[in-house]
């Protein structure tokens, strides 16, 4: 897990990626720490989840930081790869 920090801002922002069963990567999401809670998102992660019987620890963090830029340059990368 990466991690960058901006000392000006308390919150912290998250890019995570969800996982099958298979540890298959199907989503990559960004958000703060209530949304990486949640457990539902749209309909397409829905389906996807329950086909997989997805479950919390199949959500991995691997960003973590206090800025919002570097969070969306992180997402668009992973999701470009």
């Amino acid at each position: 897990m990466l991690l960058c920090m901006n000392p000006q801002s308390s919150k912290l922002y998250f890019v995570y990626v969800d996982y099958t069963s298979d540890e298959k990567p199907f989503y990559v999401g960004i958000g703060d720490e209530r949304r990486i809670r949640l457990r539902e998102r749209n309909t397409y992660w829905v389906n996807i989840a329950r086909k997989h019987e997805w479950q919390p620890e199949h959500r991995k963090i691997v960003f973590v930081t206090r800025d919002r830029k570097p969070r969306l340059i992180l997402r668009l990368i992973l999701l470009l790869f």
